[in-house]
């Protein structure tokens, strides 16, 4: 188990530390996801759509004509999705720096405590 210091100079213990991780991770990961993802959806669904542009559709109107219709569209046929992705990612970041930090250190005391013995 990974012991981080805190501000007050005790230190915490790894899992606490995680669950903090993961839910700053989280947090940031819904933000993102729900001011990013829609618009990047969007940009997509009128990039992708060829009838306005080459004329490939029936003769039709469009099936999205405007940003908040395409907004209202999409959300009223696929819903909207939110994945945890982000906090497992930012909590398996702050782990695995932690553990290299430790490692790290270990071979620093390794090598001092070699350098002594010569």
């Amino acid at each position: 188990m990974v012991h981080v210091a805190t501000s007050d100079g005790k230190e915490e213990k790894g899992k606490g530390r995680m669950l903090i991780d993961a839910s700053a991770g989280a947090i940031a990961g819904c933000i993102a996801r729900f001011i990013t993802g829609p618009l990047d959806v969007i940009k997509i669904r009128f990039q992708v759509q060829l009838e306005p542009i080459m004329g490939a559709g029936t003769g039709g109107p469009s099936k999205y004509t405007g940003f908040g219709q395409a907004l209202t569209t999409i959300v009223r046929e696929e819903g909207v999705q939110a994945a945890p992705s982000a906090a497992i990612t930012f909590a398996a970041y702050d782990a695995l720096l932690a553990w290299l930090l430790v490692l790290a250190g270990e071979q620093q005391q390794r090598a001092a405590a070699a350098a002594e013995h010569k």
